[in-house]
């Protein structure tokens, strides 16, 4: 079930943002629509810390799965480097095409696009 949840965060991941400003991704953001889907019941949230680190946390009927790793941007690509529950790091970019006060959309390196909401 780890490694399934693990897969996941990275496809996760790999549907982040969306055009300059940095400032705006710091926070909280809730997954709320994927063509990369969640498992039925499962919420995920990325969290963007201002020093570069990443937390992503995902929820799957109770059984939660915290992943560390760094962001940073360039542009409108979103560069993220996450940790694995087995201990390696997985390199990812994604295209930022919208992101503002309260909404995030990204399409990964496979055309898939996220969308996310700003947590409160």
């Amino acid at each position: 079930m780890l490694r399934a949840l693990s897969a996941f965060a990275v496809i996760v991941l790999a549907s982040t943002l969306a055009a300059a400003d940095a400032t705006k991704l710091e926070g909280t953001w809730k997954l709320v629509k994927s063509e990369n889907p969640l498992p039925p019941g499962a919420t995920a949230h990325l969290v963007f810390i201002k020093d570069g680190k990443l937390a992503i946390k995902i929820d799957v009927g109770g059984q939660k799965l915290e992943l560390e790793g760094t962001w940073k941007m360039d542009g409108d690509k979103l560069v993220t480097i996450q940790k694995t529950p087995d201990g390696k790091e997985q390199k990812e970019s994604h295209t930022i095409k919208k992101l503002d006060d309260t909404d995030l959309i990204t399409v990964d390196e496979k055309g898939k696009t996220d969308e996310f909401k700003k947590a409160k």
